[in-house]
């Protein structure tokens, strides 16, 4: 064969298997590095990729289960980065499962409800901490009153790499409206988050989890991509709609944080 030609075999050889894997990637878009089936959390067909949902990271009061610590919300941020857990927007987890965009291995979305500043206060500056970013549902009719975000804040948090996207105007249930109420609802919210704030909004989460089938109609209308429930779940399929989108309720305890988001809890 002589030297130059065996360099041309080796070259084109390797050039073809590069292209054989690259067609693999492109075949398999949000599955090649989710559970395989000697996985315990596996199920055949879905996409694992748990949303977290927080309201009120502060300290506990009573037996209200929308409050999760500091401290154990300190120590869940560090069980995920010790665990190898990849923490990804809200945009990458929507392209991972209705697009064709590649999920990273064991992805977790993190999610606020509500616009609460403490979640400014004890949540954001230990998410910077480690690097992740979240997506933060805000109610434009509390921004700037006392105990919410101020406008400043948001302004800020976008700069950092976070999402804010929208909670309504009012946080009311929206199952309940007619259409005239939900497009205003959802319609003024998201014009004032993208005035203030300079940024596409996309994603709702329903107050409450309240929707209707009028509901997801304007939403369609109005451009909104997806909106999440408070229905649990952590897997999802390409076949599930957008706009039922289900997360797990984060509360202020260690085990059940493990189990929700191994999969190994379902509620």
């Amino acid at each position: 064969m002589g030297y130059w030609g065996f360099y041309k075999f080796v070259a084109s050889s390797l050039v073809g298997l590069m292209l054989y894997v690259s067609g693999l990637v492109q075949t398999f878009p949000a599955r090649m590095a989710q559970p395989g089936p000697n996985d315990p959390i596996y199920k055949e067909g879905m996409i694992y990729a748990p949303i977290l949902m927080y309201h009120h990271i502060a300290p506990k009061i009573g037996d209200n289960p929308y409050y999760v610590s500091p401290d154990i919300f300190a120590q869940q941020m560090a069980w995920l980065k010790d665990n190898h857990y990849n923490v990804i927007s809200l945009e990458k987890f929507y392209n991972g499962v209705y697009g064709n965009e590649l999920l990273p291995e064991k992805p977790v979305v993190l999610a606020f409800d509500d616009g609460n500043r403490d979640q400014y206060t004890n949540a954001v500056p230990v998410m910077k901490k480690y690097g992740y970013t979240g997506t933060f549902y805000i109610i434009t009719n509390n921004v700037n009153l006392g105990g919410y975000f101020t406008w400043d804040m948001l302004k800020e948090m976008v700069k950092d790499g976070m999402d804010i996207e929208s909670h309504t105007v009012h946080h009311p249930s929206l199952g309940t409206l007619d259409e005239t109420q939900n497009e205003y609802e959802l319609s003024k919210s998201k014009e004032v988050l993208e005035s203030k704030l300079g940024i596409s909004v996309k994603h709702l989460a329903y107050p409450g989890g309240s929707f209707s089938n009028i509901t997801i109609a304007v939403l369609k209308k109005l451009g909104y991509l997806s909106a999440t429930t408070v229905i649990h779940g952590q897997y999802h399929t390409k076949d599930q709609s957008p706009y039922k989108i289900h997360r797990m309720h984060i509360d202020s305890d260690m085990e059940s944080f493990v189990g929700f988001v191994t999969g190994r809890r379902k509620d």
